[in-house]
């Protein structure tokens, strides 16, 4: 009896061994395994031998571009720690070049700009911001902005300036100095994106050519006064048209002597007039031609019928000299003034 209860002792005690045995086998195969699929981290216990068999067993899909670490192949570990990362499709635009589409694991727009080995100026501008996670199916663009000076010529239109001149009729134009226009180079600071401008902003501008003005000078002499109408006068017996009336008019007297011609008797041109005419008393007088014309029959109002035929150094403007054969007899005439003078014309009127 007491053998056959140390027998059932001993194969307790065996069976039981056993168990713990196996028990701390089984215990022995099954690893502890952290998990980080995308950022989310979360352990689990398996007895899966390779990276790969634990992914499937998970259900954790593997397609292009994604990254696991370790290697799908690698052997899992006690306490091994297995990094999923799923790649992202995002499209990108650098300059003016085509949008292309890549698969990426970055997590920022800055680390995918990075990742894919483009190179940033301090001017260019990214968009989304550098900083900003990305989600995937997201538009990054890289945009290329270059700022330079760049310098334009402008021309300088040449002003014309008028001056009044008395000389000229009025509605004449003459041009006294011809112009030009002159230049000027612009600086402009020019932004361009992508190659292309995009903002153009005047820095300064420095005139090189100065214009010279074109001069011009505009008549504005008065208009000649309307020649004066014929007026018919009857004085005595004589009726004729007088082409005009001087009044005002100073009435001086001179002789053939030479203390009014400073010529004497036999001497060349005694006694002649401007005109070629002998100077004869009662008809010849001196006038200014540019008021009488020579030639032209005159009556002088109180003294009778004259002709212009002679001129005078002293006979200016309204003066008219009357010829006396009597060197005394002009002197005696002396200065005469306030007279009214009908300018006829060369035909002699006719008494009636």
């Amino acid at each position: 009896m007491p053998h056959k209860r140390l027998a059932v002792v001993w194969a307790l005690l065996w069976t039981f061994g056993w168990a713990i045995a196996f028990t701390a086998v089984v215990q022995m195969s099954v690893n502890r395994v952290s998990v980080d699929v995308d950022g989310q981290t979360f352990v689990v216990k398996t007895r899966e031998r390779s990276v790969a068999t634990l992914l499937k067993r998970l259900d954790i899909h593997i397609a292009d571009g994604d990254v696991v670490f370790p290697a799908p192949q690698a052997r899992l570990g006690r306490g091994q720690a297995v990094y999923v990362r799923h790649a992202k499709t995002v499209r990108v635009i650098v300059g003016r070049s085509a949008p292309i589409e890549v698969k990426t694991t970055a997590t920022t727009v800055g680390a995918l700009v990075e990742g894919l080995g483009i190179a940033r100026r301090p001017t260019d501008f990214v968009s989304p911001a550098p900083e900003t996670e990305l989600q995937g199916g997201e538009t990054v663009r890289i945009e290329r902005i270059e700022a330079a000076v760049v310098a334009r010529a402008k021309p300088i239109k040449a002003q014309t300036v008028k001056k009044a001149d008395l000389s000229l009729p009025r509605g004449v134009e003459k041009t006294e100095q011809n112009g030009r226009d002159g230049k000027a180079l612009a600086l402009y600071r020019a932004v361009y994106v992508n190659g292309v401008l995009h903002d153009l902003s005047p820095l300064t501008t420095k005139v090189v050519e100065t214009a010279v003005p074109r001069i011009v000078r505009v008549g504005r002499k008065p208009p000649a006064p309307d020649p004066p109408k014929p007026k018919t006068v009857t004085v005595a017996d004589l009726t004729f048209t007088a082409q005009q009336v001087l009044t005002g008019v100073v009435l001086t007297a001179y002789g053939p002597g030479p203390g009014h011609t400073g010529k004497l008797p036999g001497d060349p041109g005694y006694g002649m007039t401007a005109t070629g005419h002998r100077a004869k008393e009662g008809r010849t007088i001196a006038v200014d031609p540019d008021v009488i014309p020579l030639g032209s029959w005159v009556y002088i109002d109180g003294y009778g019928l004259f002709r212009a035929e002679d001129t005078g150094g002293a006979v200016k403007g309204k003066i008219i000299d009357i010829y006396f054969e009597d060197d005394h007899k002009a002197d005696a005439f002396g200065y005469r003034r306030g007279n009214t003078v009908y300018v006829i014309g060369p035909n002699k009127p006719e008494t009636r």
